[in-house]
């Protein structure tokens, strides 16, 4: 009997490893394999819309500290070059403007050009903070752009108030998602009303038809609200409404919060 017993210890233990790679590793292979599939159809995409809603709330920050949003292009007193709303509400900054000198507490400076050798250091250390993961231009071009109209968010050198939204914040969009932007993060450019609904950008490629913005095929691009919200906006949109959601004030906006077809 304890022969028998040694035996099939023997036995087990010869065949436990074995039925161990036949059962244990294939649902372990089958899961990493789920996941690298899962990472990949999200495409960067989740990491994209935090980007969104981190920018959301720091110009939100900015809008209670300074009762306003950034201007498109800042400019004031020693400010010798203009800098972009993306300097302005670059992580670490408080909000804070220029001192005597011309530097921002986040070290860009705006007694240089946005390209100038110092900024572009900063750009290097700052990497990738304006970039999506799934946009394959450079780490230092810009995936998110403002609309820049008379009576859109970020109307040429005016600094809007949330209040003048008269309500319909859920319904005015303040950035909007791309790829292949072709603007680097620091250059004080963004893209004109006209751009956006003609549907085509600075380089004549299309703007939003789910391939140039967004790069997700058969997905749409993400854009933020002033509410806060990130919406996916339609490529087929009718550019009446695409307008309306850009401006402030348009007759045509709707009276719910958008959501896309």
């Amino acid at each position: 009997s304890g022969f028998r017993d040694r035996s099939y210890c023997r036995i087990v233990k010869r065949v436990y490893p074995v039925i161990y790679l036949l059962t244990v590793c294939p649902l372990l292979l089958f899961f990493m394999a789920y996941v690298i599939m899962d990472l990949k159809k999200d495409g960067g995409r989740t990491t994209c819309r935090e980007n969104l809603r981190n920018y959301g709330d720091s110009l939100r920050g900015y809008h209670d500290f300074y009762n306003a949003l950034p201007m498109q292009v800042n400019l004031g007193e020693g400010v010798r070059h203009p800098y972009s709303w993306r300097v302005a509400i670059l992580p670490g900054g408080n909000y804070a403007l220029p001192d005597a000198a011309g530097v921002l507490p986040g070290g860009y400076r705006t007694d240089q050009p946005w390209d100038g050798p110092d900024n572009l250091k900063l750009a290097d250390k700052v990497g990738g903070y304006y970039h999506c993961p799934a946009d394959p231009s450079s780490i230092h071009d810009t995936s998110y752009i403002a609309v820049v109209g008379q009576n859109t968010s970020f109307p040429p050198r005016v600094a809007v108030k949330f209040d003048g939204f008269d309500g319909k914040l859920s319904n005015s969009i303040l950035i909007v998602e791309t790829h292949n932007s072709g603007i680097h993060w620091m250059e004080p450019r963004d893209w004109s009303i006209e751009e956006a609904i003609k549907g085509v950008n600075s380089h004549g490629k299309r703007f939003l038809d789910g391939r140039h913005v967004s790069l997700f095929s058969s997905r749409n691009p993400q854009a933020l609200f002033a509410d806060g919200s990130i919406r996916e906006i339609n490529p087929n949109i009718d550019p009446k409404i695409l307008r309306s959601l850009l401006e402030i004030n348009n007759p045509d906006k709707p009276k719910e919060p958008f959501i896309s077809p």
